[in-house]
Parts: structure tokens; C-alpha cells; sequence
């Protein structure tokens, strides 16, 4: 881990998990080199009118009591609002909360003046609403990152001067060296920012995006979509947001091209077939559609399915399946392929009953097995046309009539039915004998 200091700060670039002060939860950042005295009334500021700003990983960490100074010029980030209703570029609601300084607190970064350390609090600062890791904002548990850790001395109040003297009061040497260092460290802050930004080379004629007093290239951030043509752009732009196609990402097909240029000259015969390409081109969904029948396709190109399709293709098989087309016959096939005809027809289909129709279809009298009347067939029907009649006779088991039953006469022996009459007739000799 570098550990850098500057005119104005103290950073560990990048911060490797360690530097801790006191246990795992406390990483310390010391100023003993940031040339801050803190007052007697507020630690938290200097005698000269500064603060500090703590930053992980770029975002801002500010402590609930940091609104006290939060009227000063310079002291709230770009894009931060005093009353709270923007706060470290969060606006409306976090976590179900309203931003305001009651979305942190004075715990998530502390100062311990006898050890001129600053001290952040990991577990204090996932607490928060504003940088809690509901939100998304912040992680600082991670060990090991590329995160960087930033404590930087600032001037409160850039508009007016820290230290303000009155006619005729005692001028002592500690207002004039605190007045002295307020200008000073403005300065130096001025320097910094200088350092910071973009600067120009007359050695190269250009601008360098380097890390202050080196030469390592750094990114440039937050670069908005380009609209005119000198403008500088971003990676999402390049990388095709836009109409933009990313070169750097293709340029094996970049070499592939100008590979064609010479000797054959491909590129020239393409050209001469761009109206065939761009028909093919409003083909696109129906070749998509294709594609994806790829395995069905595969399928199809086997030798066998070559030669059954050859086999269907005949003009025999063509016309049969032409008149097989016709909605008669669709339509009758649909009532023959229900689930019960199915069934139906498994039935017939089984051996014994193919043989039993085969018999039924053999038994000619005519001397061969063709000529003359089909005698089965017409036992059959002969059988049919008698199912009604004898349907209606009496069963010898048993049965029960539903209309009257005529005998031949008279019963003769014991068993027989009797008549009415001959019933009638016992019945009156019966009653004449009993007198």
C-alpha cells in the first residue's frame, strides 16, 4: 500500500485492508504532516479556519455535525445541498428515508487529537442510511481492493478570511500567524487543485490525464455523450451506445477485410453483388427463422430421410396425396382418428380378429374362392335381418312380458300353461262341489 502525502492530504493509494487504529474496525489516517493545530472550542476545526474532508473510495464521508460548517464556501461537495435535500449526490429517499445529516453520523469518522490520527469506522459507516450497503453507496469491509482512502485539509470558508481583526484590539502573534496560515493554506489548496487538473505540456503540445508528479496515465470520468465533432467522448459511445461500431473489439474482422482488398479483390465482387445482398438482407427473419431449425434440418439431410423424400415425391404419390388433401377426406380422417376409434380399430387389428374377417370374406358357392354368392356374408346378413325378430322372442330362462301371451288350447299334462277358459272352467266345478 503507497501511502501519499501532499500539501493538502494524506492518502493510501490503494488501501490494502490494514492501517489500523485500534483493532480491524478503525482505519487510521494520521495529519500529523497537514499542518492542522485544532482549536481549544472545536477540535474539529483549526485554529486557522480549517477541516477535514475524508473520502473512501471518491465518495465524501460527512459526519452528522459537519452541518455546523456547511454555510462555509468550499466546504460542501459540487452537487451538495446545505438544507440536506441533496447530500454525497444522493437525493429524495435511501433506504426509505429521507436524506438529511440524520442519514449519518458523528461516529462514522472521529479525531483523536493526542495521536493526530483521524479515525473511520467501517462498522459505523455500514450503519448508515447514507452509506450503509443497503443503498448500495459504500463498502469499505472489502480488504484487499483497489479502494483509495483520502483525508484532505480544507479551508472552511473560502469567501471570507478565518481571522477578522478589530480597531484598536490587541494584536497578538497567534491572530496574525492563524490569519497568516488561513491565506497560506487557501494557497496551497489553489496549488493543488492547479496539480490536479489537466495540465498542458509544451514539450508535447497536449494535454495529459497523468497523476499528479508522475507519469502514470490516469481515466478521465463522468464525460458526456459528444454532440459536435471536436468533442471528447466516452466508452460508452465508442463502444456502440450510439451508431458508433468499436473498432479496438473487431479488429480481426478489421484484418479480414483488408485482407480481401488485394490480390483477388473480393471486396470489388461483393460490391457487385449488393442488390443480391441487401435482398438477402430483407431476408433476415426468415433466415433467422431457418437457422434455428438447424437440428430438424440435420435430420432431414440423412440418407435414408433423402430417399424416403425422393420416394414421396414421385407423381404417383403426389396425386394420391392430393386426393388425400381434400376436405372430405381430411374431415373423415379427423372422425377415424379420435380417441376411440383408435381404439376400436387396435381392436380389429389384432390377429384373431383379422383372421375371423378373413373367413368372413371366403366361402363363395360358385367352385372358387371369388365366384358365386359369398355364402358367410350372406348368413351374416341373414342374421342381421332376423336380430329384430328374434329379439322379441320369450327367453327360455326367463323373461317378462309386456303384452299377452296366446296358448295353442287347453293344458294335458301337469307342466303346460293354462288357458283362462280352462282355468275359468276348474274354478266353477270347484264352486258348484262345495255347494
Amino acid at each position: 500500500m503507497a501511502i501519499n502525502v501532499t500539501l493538502t492530504s494524506y492518502v493510501l493509494s490503494p488501501w490494502d485492508g490494514s492501517h489500523h487504529g485500534g483493532g480491524t474496525n478503525l482505519i487510521a489516517l494520521s495529519y500529523a504532516d497537514l499542518d492542522f493545530t485544532p482549536s481549544a472550542a472545536d477540535s474539529y476545526k483549526s485554529t486557522s479556519g480549517d477541516i477535514f474532508k475524508v473520502y473512501v473510495g471518491g465518495k465524501r464521508i460527512y459526519r452528522r455535525s459537519d452541518q455546523t460548517y456547511a454555510s462555509g464556501s468550499g466546504f460542501l461537495e459540487d452537487g451538495d445541498a446545505s438544507s440536506g435535500a441533496t447530500l454525497n449526490g444522493k437525493t429524495g429517499s435511501v433506504n426509505g428515508n429521507t436524506v438529511s445529516w440524520d442519514s449519518t453520523t458523528d461516529a462514522v469518522w472521529t479525531i483523536d487529537t493526542a495521536n493526530r490520527l483521524i479515525l473511520i469506522s467501517k462498522s459505523a459507516v455500514a450503519a448508515t442510511d447514507l452509506y450503509g450497503s443497503g443503498t448500495s453507496a459504500l463498502n469499505i469491509a472489502f480488504t484487499g481492493s483497489s479502494t483509495i482512502i483520502t483525508l484532505t485539509r480544507s479551508v472552511q470558508d473560502l469567501k471570507s478570511p478565518a481571522i477578522d481583526f478589530s480597531n484598536a484590539s490587541i494584536l497578538t502573534e497567534q491572530d496574525l500567524d492563524n490569519s497568516a496560515k488561513n491565506v497560506f493554506h487557501a494557497s496551497q489548496q489553489a496549488i493543488i487543485s492547479t496539480e490536479n487538473a489537466l495540465l498542458y505540456s509544451e514539450g508535447t503540445d497536449a494535454y495529459s490525464a497523468a497523476q499528479p508528479g508522475t507519469s502514470n496515465p490516469k481515466k478521465i470520468q463522468n464525460v458526456l455523450t459528444p454532440a459536435s465533432a471536436n468533442d471528447a467522448t466516452n466508452k460508452a459511445y465508442v463502444d456502440g451506445s450510439s451508431t458508433t461500431v468499436t473498432v479496438a473489439g473487431s479488429i480481426d474482422n478489421v484484418n479480414t477485410v483488408a485482407g480481401q482488398i488485394t490480390p483477388t479483390n473480393n471486396i470489388a465482387t461483393v460490391a457487385g453483388i449488393a442488390s443480391e445482398i441487401a435482398a438477402v438482407a430483407g431476408d433476415a427473419t426468415d433466415i433467422g427463422a431457418v437457422a434455428g431449425k438447424a437440428t430438424e434440418i440435420g435430420r432431414l439431410g440423412t440418407a435414408d430421410a433423402v430417399a424416403d423424400l425422393a420416394k414421396l415425391g414421385t407423381d404417383d404419390i403426389v396425386n394420391d396425396m392430393n386426393k388425400l388433401a381434400t376436405d372430405d377426406i381430411v374431415n373423415d380422417m379427423n372422425v377415424l382418428g379420435t380417441d376411440a376409434n383408435v381404439t376400436a380399430m387396435g381392436h380389429l387389428g389384432t390377429s384373431a380378429n383379422v383372421t375371423n374377417m378373413s373367413t368372413i370374406t371366403t366361402g363363395y358357392d360358385g367352385g372358387t374362392s371369388t365366384s358365386g354368392t359369398n355364402t358367410n356374408l350372406a348368413n351374416i346378413n341373414t342374421v342381421a335381418t332376423n336380430i329384430g325378430t328374434i329379439s322379441a322372442k320369450v327367453s327360455k330362462s326367463g323373461d317378462t312380458m309386456t303384452g299377452l301371451l296366446t296358448l295353442s288350447g287347453a293344458p294335458t299334462t301337469d307342466n303346460h300353461a293354462s288357458t283362462k277358459a280352462y282355468t275359468d272352467t276348474q274354478a266353477t266345478a270347484l264352486a258348484l262341489a262345495l255347494g
